[in-house]
């Protein structure tokens, strides 16, 4: 099983150099920024030969110029540039450790969706899984670069200016750092709430993500029944609903943003209040106006790298949600996971026996579903709308598993080790199976390899598929994504192009018939025949008849995956 801390251990050890470089680059960064303004008063107190803390603090970190003013800008110099290339760094190594974690999740997660099976396709929209490439790889990669490792670099060099100051003052930095576990109490409460407000924006945006995705796929079907104006309501609906949970969750993160502001202003009060006391009381020996003012502005330069170390949490909070679902998509189950190598017979039979199958418990599709399928011959299969034709198609396939029973494919059973590699014989025409690619050769190639693509030019010159495909007559032809450009029977034509160029011995045929006119029926019809003696045809059909055909039928039995018993299939 996957966990979210097997995939960052096996991420930062592929990367450690590159972790490395970041963290340092974060923390050099940090502290040359410090030494800017440390150097600079430095340079007035040599300029104007004032005496102050800041020479204090330069030789609390080993450097001492004495009067050399000459000295001190060569070395604030380097110190610029020194923050110069360390920013840089910091940038672009951020940018691009954070890069290497998306195109490591990407690839990962595009594995163990296609090799998912078809039931997670079922139970949700493609629209939400879509998320998990956007949004959700978003905030792990903000997790990586600044949730932990910038994290880990403001919490060193923030220990490191604890320490400086405390040697600056002792007494007011352990009096400050005393105050640190009631502001941690705080902020726990506060983001508490405001990780319960990010799960229900987040659970919004995919909700309208989803809903716009599936839209968008299917314009034809808004436009062509006019249904604009209810769609756009769903979705002002839902934008709405996002709208106010986003309102919510701003609310709260927002009331972060202002406690932090009062804690910067309320320690420096604080600071300022300890100081005019300790004067006020005679003991001006232990604070006077340099050390003050070194002290502050040491905090101040402090500030924001705390400020952003107390808001890691959020930023923790909102990945945790993603790398949730990152990991249940990781977690998904995969087809072919324990493939077990298979040599099937050459005998071209299908045989089904006593097959239960129901998508949802208690309304089962099949019931007591026993036939066979022989080679040779065009095995037609028919029945009511719904009666579960489609669905043996799948389950010869090992798309879905049945309830109970048992698939045979040339001897081999079918199930979880053996479906994906029986595949490799079974090839499914179908209008659930889109094209794939923009251009012809992309839609029916498995591979642009020599002997397919001779075997492609063949076959769309041949007779019989010239006459499906129309004006498509090559193969570089733009088809569209998904053969949008084409017509219903242009796309059949390609769709048993690309299955026949496969060469695999048995061929499904879900409703071939149906997008061809009746000249392409009977072109469509005489091809079949013609290699019917090549491989095992399962033909699903009840709209076209030929009076010539005297192969088996077997017909879906009216009450199929309700109360029948015996065979759901009768030969005629």
């Amino acid at each position: 099983m996957t966990t979210q801390k097997m995939v960052l251990r096996d991420f930062f050890s592929k990367h450690k150099t590159l972790t490395i470089l970041l963290f340092l680059s974060s923390f050099l960064s940090s502290a040359s920024l410090l030494l800017i303004p440390i150097f600079v008063g430095k340079y007035y107190d040599i300029l104007f030969e004032y005496h102050t803390f800041r020479a204090r603090i330069l030789a609390q970190i080993g450097i001492d110029f004495s009067q050399d003013i000459h000295r001190l800008l060569i070395f604030l110099g380097i110190v610029i540039g020194l923050h110069a290339g360390t920013l840089f760094a910091q940038r672009f190594f951020t940018k691009y450790l954070g890069e290497k974690m998306a195109l490591y999740i990407r690839r990962k997660l595009f594995l163990h969706f296609i090799e998912a099976p078809l039931s997670v396709f079922d139970r949700k929209p493609v629209g939400k899984l879509l998320l998990r490439f956007t949004g959700d790889i978003r905030s792990i990669q903000d997790l990586v670069t600044k949730g932990m490792i910038r994290f880990c670099s403001d919490l060193l060099f923030i220990v490191v200016i604890i320490l400086v100051l405390f040697s600056l003052q002792p007494r007011l930095t352990a009096l400050l750092s005393s105050s640190i576990p009631l502001f941690a109490l705080l902020f726990f409460v506060f983001h508490k709430r405001l990780r319960a407000n990010s799960q229900r924006v987040r659970s919004a945006r995919a909700n309208m993500a989803g809903f716009v995705t599936e839209r968008l796929q299917s314009i034809l079907s808004v436009k062509v029944f006019e249904k604009q104006k209810e769609e756009n309501k769903t979705f002002r609906k839902l934008s709405k609903k996002l709208f106010h949970r986003a309102i919510r969750f701003h609310a709260i993160d927002s009331l972060i943003h202002v406690f932090l502001v009062v804690i910067l202003y309320g320690t420096l009060l604080g600071i300022l209040k300890y100081a005019a006391d300790l004067y006020h009381s005679g003991n001006n020996i232990s604070v006077n106006g340099g050390m003050l003012t070194a002290y502050i502005m040491l905090l101040l330069t402090a500030f924001p790298f705390i400020k952003r170390t107390l808001r890691v949490q959020t930023l923790w909070q909102k990945a945790q949600v993603s790398f949730e679902k990152i990991i249940q998509s990781l977690n998904l189950e995969m087809e072919g996971a324990k493939a077990a190598p298979v040599q099937p017979s050459d005998q071209g039979h299908i045989v089904l026996n006593d097959i239960h199958f129901a998508y949802r418990a208690k309304k089962p599709i099949l019931k007591n579903l026993t036939c066979r399928f022989v080679p040779g011959k065009i095995n037609k299969v028919s029945g009511q709308n719904g009666s579960g034709k489609s669905t043996v198609f799948k389950l010869i396939l090992g798309l879905y598993r049945p309830d109970s029973g048992t698939i045979f494919v040339d001897g081999i059973p079918i199930n979880p080790e053996t479906s994906k590699p029986m595949r490799r014989f079974i090839t499914l025409v179908s209008p659930e199976t889109r094209l794939l690619g923009q251009t012809v050769l992309d839609a029916v190639c498995e591979s642009p390899n020599p002997r397919d693509i001779k075997k492609a030019e063949s076959l769309i010159k041949g007779k019989t598929i010239r006459l499906l495909l129309g004006s498509i007559h090559d193969l570089n032809q733009k088809i569209g994504e998904g053969g949008r450009l084409l017509s219903a029977g242009q796309k059949t034509a390609l769709m048993l192009v690309r299955a026949l160029i496969s060469g695999k011995k048995f061929l499904l045929l879900d409703e071939p018939f149906l997008a061809l006119d009746s000249q392409g029926k009977a072109a469509l019809w005489e091809l079949l025949h013609q290699i019917k003696h090549e491989r095992t045809i399962v033909l699903i059909d009840h709209e076209y008849n030929n009076k010539n055909d005297v192969d088996p039928v077997f017909k879906l039995s009216p009450q199929a995956g309700l109360k029948q018993t015996g065979e759901v299939f009768a030969s005629r």
